[in-house]
């Protein structure tokens, strides 16, 4: 019997349906980890012990490289939160190999344009807007820690191919995960081109979706402008690397403008978290607490949201911006 994390949770009802998403599973395994590292906490350790050996079943390895098979589908972001989560929990049992036949799953998947198929065994090709981004943070913190090369030019052959993409498809969903990689793959090149481009991306995100001002006080810093939500913490992670890669830079106009985003986007992410002071009502107060809500006003609890949120406050935190 596996320990795992629970998906969707209801606390107005004490609830836990019968739904799950793999990637998101795997998404909240990488966080749990990074949480664990930031707190030195090993009190985690059997939970992600338990999600790596269930998850990890689910292996396909033809030639060089591996990948999971999960429901008839194998996902190119499976690769990218297996080697996120390895990488960042190096004890467990072979993660080396584990991590070099799993990237070089991402490198298969690499089309001659630079870009990333999403999909293994198929020609689907869903997921554009975030599967490649993940896959290309993979690959920078694996080549932070191996110093591999090949890992490297992968990602900077990818990039004028999604700079491309972007601005021809300017979306939200694309911008923190691009903006996490670029920020790695600055340090490595000092390419200015790069550090223009996350900051054009970042720019466009609050100037055209985040909430500065508003007759409802409680939604100021949330995203997006017609239906503040969880999102809001993606966009803080986003905006976060990008205030990191400003500081290097010592850009004074987009450290300012960044500083400012990151405290009103914290402070509407704190405002969606379950505390004693809000939970009274609830019927097991105690199983939410701590959690953050889909919304201001929808109270349901998924683990992506809160992976997400505690990403964001945990960089702020690392950021010094308060």
């Amino acid at each position: 019997m596996y320990l795992s994390l629970h998906y969707i949770y209801y606390p107005e009802t004490s609830e836990y349906p019968y739904e799950n998403n793999h990637v998101r599973q795997l998404g909240s395994l990488w966080s749990v980890i990074v949480l664990k590292n930031f707190l030195r906490d090993n009190s985690f350790d059997e939970l992600i012990e338990d999600t790596l050996d269930y998850y990890l079943e689910y292996k396909i390895c033809q030639e060089n490289y591996c990948f999971l098979l999960i429901d008839e589908n194998a996902k190119l972001a499976y690769n990218a939160f297996l080697i996120l989560s390895l990488v960042n929990y190096p004890r467990y049992e072979k993660s080396e190999e584990l991590l070099k036949s799993f990237a070089n799953g991402i490198l298969f998947l690499q089309n001659e344009d630079g870009s990333y198929n999403t999909y293994f065994m198929s020609d689907r090709n869903t997921g554009v807007d975030y599967y490649p981004g993940e896959a290309m943070l993979a690959l920078m913190q694996l080549y932070e820690k191996t110093r591999n090369k090949k890992y490297v030019e992968s990602v900077k052959r990818a990039f004028p191919y999604y700079m491309e993409y972007w601005r021809n498809n300017k979306n939200t969903a694309f911008v923190p995960w691009h903006t996490q990689t670029y920020l790695l793959l600055y340090k490595e090149t000092k390419d200015s081109e790069i550090a223009d481009f996350v900051f054009e991306m970042n720019d466009w995100l609050i100037n055209n979706h985040q909430i500065i001002n508003s007759s409802n006080s409680e939604e100021i810093g949330g995203f997006p402008k017609d239906n503040p939500k969880c999102s809001t913490s993606s966009y803080m992670e986003s905006v976060n690397d990008a205030y990191a890669l400003a500081k290097i830079v010592r850009d004074k106009e987009h450290i300012e403008k960044y500083r400012e985003s990151i405290k009103i986007g914290t402070r509407f992410i704190l405002k969606t978290q379950y505390t004693p002071e809000n939970s009274g009502n609830l019927t097991n107060p105690d199983l939410a607490i701590g959690g953050f809500k889909q919304s201001l006003t929808n109270g349901y609890i998924r683990n992506d949201f809160v992976q997400h949120a505690i990403a964001s406050l945990m960089k702020s935190y690392n950021n010094r911006v308060f």
